[in-house]
Order: C-alpha cells, then structure tokens, then sequence
C-alpha cells in the first residue's frame, strides 16, 4: 500500500475488461463508485465508469505503468450501486459489453447535459377570485380579452401563450394586454413541467374506486407482499375492463407511503399520456420518461426522479432504469408485448430486467395482462406434481391473482372468427365484415379496422383454397 487508490474503470471501448487507473490526489474527494471518468486509453481520452475502488494496487502491473484518472465528468453520481450490479447482470445474461449495459441505464440527454430552450407559459397574475371578478367589466370593454382570462381561468397549468391563444380563440395581442392590465403574467416553464404538461388533457382528480371483491383480494395480496419488503412476482391475469389500473393505482399509493419509488411501464409510447393523465389524476410530482422527449426534458425528469422530486415514473421500455434510490415496486402492463424487447446491443427483454432489478432491490413486480405471454403463465403455475401419471405444472415462482369479470357490469364484445379462406374477399375484406362496418356506418357509429402489417406488403395467395406462396 503506498496511501493512493485505484480505481477499476469500465471504457467505453471494445476492450471486455476493466482497466486500473491512480486516483490523483486532487480528485481523491470526487470519486466513487458509479461516477462517470474520462481516463487516458493509449494516446487519447475516452469515457468511462468507476466499478470498483481500492488502496491496493493491481497485482502484476508495475506503478510506473498505471495511469491517473483524468477528469470527473459529473457532479452527481451517475449510477447508484444497484445500477451497477444490475447492468453487470444484463451483461452476463445477454452476452454484451458491459459497457454496452452501462450506456442504456444512463440516456444520452444525461450524459451530455442537455439544457432547455427556454419555453415561456402564461399564468394568472392575481387570485382566482379577484380575476374572475374582472369578467364582466372586461367583457363589455374587451371582450377578447375576457375570453382569454376565461380560458385561462379553465385551463392547465403550464399553458403556454400559443395554447392559450388557439384555446380561446384570441390573438396573442390580446393576452399581452391582459399582462398590462396585471391580471396575466408570463413566467418561465421548467423542461420538466413542460414534458409533462404535453401528457395531460384535463384536470379532474378522482378519488380511488370502490373495488369489486375480486380487486379488492388481489390488493390485498400485493400490499401484504409490500409490507414484507422482499422480492415477489405476482401475475395480475385480469379481462378487459376488470379494473388492473385501479390496483396498480391503490397498490402505487402503498408504495409511496413507504417513501419508495413506484416505477409503471407501457408497452407503447402512445399510450404514455393517457397514463399519464390517470395517474397524475392521483398522484403529484410523477415523471416520465420515453424516446419522444427532448433531450432536455430527458434530463430534466431523470434529475428529478434522481433527487427524489418524483416517486412515480411512466415509461416505455427506458424506463426500467430509472435512477430511484430505492424502488418498492414495478408495474408492467400488457406485459406479453414484444415491444418491451430491446432489437439493438444489449438485447435485453425489459419484462426480465425488471424482474432482475427487483430482485436486486427487494420489490415486488406486477406483471398485467388479459393474456399474458406463456412463459410467464408456465411460471405463475403451481410446481408439477412429482407422481407418476401427474399432469406437467409450471414452476411456482410466480403468484396468479385473477380478475375474471369486468369491473363494472357491462357485457363482453361478442368475438366472432373467420376464415378467410372460405370466404370470397373484395379487396383483402369479408363479405361479414363489410356487412359490420356498413351497418355502423348507417347508426352513425365509429369502427376500428386493425391490420397486422404496416405499409406495402404483397402476398401471392390463392382465394379458393388459401394457398399462399413461401419462401
């Protein structure tokens, strides 16, 4: 021991091990385990992440020949030590660099430290009560302006001038001069507020549901899983309309009791802002985080996740990495989707890593799903029974809570299936279906056609017997 420390450094370069570097006296106090390096490789500096710190000197490497550290790059520890362990999981589960595993859990936005453009919205400059009181005076001398005033008095918060003016159809001239008369002020938007501003709709909060006995068993099943603080997957196999949302929501709201964060994951970024609504309907300070948000929005909502701002995340596959401190719990919705599968290095299922990251941190997982994939139906089965002539079973490692009716007393769509093999199509359609969409059409109702491929696709096909030409 010579009264120096190492620091074992993973680079992001195609190298497959780590690296020793000297840890300089001057950057001593900066450095630990999870933080972002630029250290020397060969004649140039490249990035890298502190997996390990030691006052023992690699074996076998003479001192002359090892390095310093160059430079920290963040203020803030970019990965906690769960992050690392887990990255190091899916590394070895996948068969990726590490480096590979570190780069996803750490967007982009973070790393080169995005910042807004500055985004400007308009907010009441006095008490509701007091603006609302200028109405009718402003609507015999201004009536633009008090439509303007008005919407505004309706609207979300976070409305931007533009929003504000195509909402109350009003020239911005017309909001400027309500910032003359001190009834309107403009105000600088923060680029979380902003991201978050662009998934919600309305503003109607709603109290939890009164749940059916069937939900109401399954959450209690969960929270009891939840008091014990340890790991548990639970398959939560519910119909259409059988209320799973209001579980997650009730079972979201234990977590935050216990000052844990509560991590919820879509299978598609579309559906991102109506969860959003939901659940800002019921909780404050949630974040989200998906590919569609700017870079500084990005960053904006993984600081605020970081610092313990927000305890509730909503987001796509990404979102598995959200940095809390502590997670209680994981939701995956629809979690039979192939979207929660990762196409690019590392190929990782966003379902597992889930699971793995709960595993690590003591959290319960729900899986959710109408139909979920088989594999996660063959875990949520009780173990075969070991006798001969016994039907096969699953492996028990998971715990099944079903929801088989609807929620609220409403019938189930009727399903019918064709083949169109027997049928004589016109254009690719069913005599059955265009019957169906006619008859909406003349009730003045809306349909939904669903097409299993996107763009042009040819096939050579033969109507009569359903022959359809392979490669």
């Amino acid at each position: 021991m010579n009264g120096r420390r190492y620091a074992e450094v993973i680079v992001n370069a195609p190298i497959g091990k780590t690296l020793h570097y000297s840890v300089p006296d001057t950057l001593s106090a900066e450095i630990d385990v999870g933080r972002r390096l630029k250290v020397p490789l060969g004649s140039r500096l490249v990035s890298g992440y502190c997996v390990g710190l030691s006052s023992d000197s690699p074996s076998g490497i003479p001192a002359k020949k090892i390095k310093d550290v160059a430079e920290v790059q963040d203020s803030f520890l970019a990965l906690e030590p769960a992050m690392l362990r887990l990255t190091r999981q899916i590394s070895q589960r996948y068969h990726c660099p590490w480096s590979d595993a570190l780069e996803v859990a750490l967007p982009s936005a973070v790393k080169r430290g995005h910042r807004a453009k500055k985004v400007m919205a308009v907010r009441l400059a006095r008490g509701r009560d007091e603006a609302a009181a200028e109405l009718p005076r402003l609507s015999k001398r201004a009536p633009m302006q008090a439509k303007a005033l008005r919407a505004l008095l309706e609207a979300e918060d976070g409305i931007t001038p533009r929003e504000l003016s195509h909402l109350s159809g009003c020239s911005p001239s017309s909001i400027r001069a309500l910032t003359g008369r001190k009834l309107v002020e403009y105000y600088e938007l923060s680029p979380r507020e902003d991201s978050l501003a662009k998934g919600r709709t309305s503003k109607s909060p709603h109290p939890p549901f009164i749940l059916t006995a069937e939900q109401e068993s399954a959450l209690n099943l969960i929270k009891s899983k939840l008091a014990e603080n340890k790991f548990g997957v639970v398959l939560l196999q519910g119909v259409t309309g059988s209320g799973k949302t209001e579980v997650y929501l009730q079972a979201i709201d234990e977590v935050i009791r216990k000052d844990l964060g509560a991590i919820v994951m879509v299978p598609e970024v579309s559906l991102t802002p109506q969860t959003i609504e939901r659940f800002g309907e019921r909780f404050d300070n949630v974040s989200v985080l998906h590919s569609y948000l700017t870079g500084a929005e990005h960053n904006a909502q993984w600081q605020s996740i970081r610092e313990g701002i927000s305890q509730v995340v909503i987001g796509a596959r990404s979102a598995v990495f959200a940095p809390f401190k502590k997670v209680g719990l994981i939701v995956i919705d629809e979690e039979h989707e192939s979207t929660y599968k990762q196409d690019n290095s590392p190929r990782y299922h966003a379902r597992d890593v889930a699971i793995m990251r709960a595993k690590e941190e003591g959290a319960v997982v729900i899986l959710g799903s109408a139909t979920p994939s088989l594999e996660t139906f063959h875990h949520a089965q009780p173990k075969a029974d070991a006798r001969p002539g016994q039907p096969d079973g699953g492996t028990g490692r998971y715990q099944l809570l079903e929801l088989p009716e609807r929620a609220v007393a409403e019938a189930m769509p009727a399903v019918r299936i064709i083949d169109t093999r027997r049928e004589k199509l016109q254009d690719g359609l069913s005599a059955a279906l265009l019957a169906g969409l006619q008859l909406r059409l003349d009730r003045g109702e809306q349909s939904l056609v669903f097409l299993n491929r996107r763009g042009y696709a040819p096939v050579l096909a033969c109507p009569p017997c359903g022959w359809v030409s392979r490669c």
